[in-house]
């Protein structure tokens, strides 16, 4: 069993690190065995993203991805309109599954951009594009169909188009 007070000593490691080294504190098995496995996981995840990173930058930034993504913008920006305007009932399957694809594509470009570049993160950029991905949520018909009846209370049969 541990105690509530210990003494502690500062140790010198590496290139500036310091860290706190207990002394006569013994902690239980369960807890070691926590600490062990949440080092190794410090450690692969410290590795992963060292790989990773490198990877995600040149994906994103290749011209063959922006290009696929600027067509999804386009679609993205347009897709709904089309839809409403030019299509009847049984083309909104299709719609649906295009604006999925396009939630997913923009989904995994913010993950690989928040990977490969260091100030994307949070960014002003990044809370723009994180808005404009939700709002391709409101675009497939089956969600805005729930969103409607949940906001009038209604029956399934009292939305509109159902």
């Amino acid at each position: 069993r541990g105690c509530s007070h210990y003494s502690a000593m500062v140790v010198r490691h590496g290139r500036a690190r310091v860290r706190m080294i207990a002394t006569g504190v013994r902690r239980h098995p369960l807890v070691e065995r926590l600490l062990v496995c949440c080092r190794r996981l410090k450690a692969w995840h410290r590795h992963w993203m060292r790989r990773a990173k490198p990877w995600c930058l040149k994906g994103v930034e290749s011209p063959g991805f922006q290009s696929i993504m600027m067509l999804v913008t386009v679609y993205a920006l347009v897709g709904d309109d089309i839809r409403v305007s030019g299509t009847s009932k049984p083309a909104d399957l299709g719609f649906n599954i295009v604006t999925m694809l396009a939630f997913l594509l923009f989904s995994v470009e913010m993950v690989a951009a928040c990977i490969g570049k260091d100030d994307y993160a949070l960014s002003f950029f990044f809370w723009l594009d994180f808005v404009a991905t939700l709002s391709l949520i409101l675009d497939i018909t089956w969600v805005y169909a729930l969103l409607i009846q949940e906001s009038s209370g209604g029956e399934k049969g009292d939305t509109p188009g159902a």
